[in-house]
């Protein structure tokens, strides 16, 4: 998503540009390339906060990993079904030992 983004920024401003060509006269040309910028630049915005968003996720998801892998589960001493440290009480009979 975040090349999508990328390319459409990018093909923003070629437009931008052909448009501005277009336009015929030189005022003409200035305000339709700074339009172009201006959206090319939320484009190019928009796609580093989704790989950034990207990479953030990535992480949170090893550390999750890594957190299940070390978690002890606790047997109940009601229904003698198993469940994790963190929680307070039984999830499956709700039996606070």
């Amino acid at each position: 998503m975040s090349v999508f983004l990328f390319i459409i920024g990018i093909i923003t401003v070629v437009i931008g540009v052909i448009s501005g060509i277009f336009s015929g006269s030189f005022l003409g040309f200035l305000l339709v390339f700074a339009a172009s910028i201006v959206s090319s630049t939320i484009f190019f915005a928009l796609s580093i906060v989704l790989e950034g968003q990207r990479e953030i996720f990535a992480k949170l998801q090893s550390l999750e990993d890594i957190r299940r892998r070390y978690r002890k589960q606790i047997t109940c001493t009601r229904c003698e079904k198993e469940y994790d440290n963190d929680c307070s009480s039984c999830p499956h009979c709700a039996f606070k030992p």
